[in-house]
């Protein structure tokens, strides 16, 4: 079996005092999502007061998730799919709390 990185990391910032944030995956370049292949998706937030990651893109399953209670403390999450073949590349959100909010 042939473990690949298929996507390209993506960063993205809220504006200061915005409590939401959508950061949408990428796929390299001519590749192609082939039917069976896992995708796996790690995505980050953070909010100087609370940080909830929002439901999981449609057929994609979230299999780790906290929820940042503390000040400065960063939520990842990890969402999986097995792909159908082709598959659109997958937008993520999060709602955040607090005056300094970022992804």
């Amino acid at each position: 079996m042939t473990v690949s990185q298929r996507g390209t990391p993506v960063i993205a910032a809220s504006a200061t005092g915005s409590l939401n944030f959508s950061v949408t995956g990428t796929w390299p370049t001519g590749s192609t999502q082939t039917a069976k292949d896992l995708l796996v998706a790690v995505v980050c937030g953070y909010g100087n007061t609370t940080c909830t990651m929002n439901a999981p893109p449609a057929g994609w399953s979230q299999v780790q998730s906290a929820t940042a209670t503390t000040a400065g403390q960063d939520m990842p999450a990890i969402y999986v799919r097995v792909a159908a073949g082709g598959d659109a590349a997958p937008v993520f959100t999060a709602t955040m709390t607090g005056t300094d909010t970022d992804c």
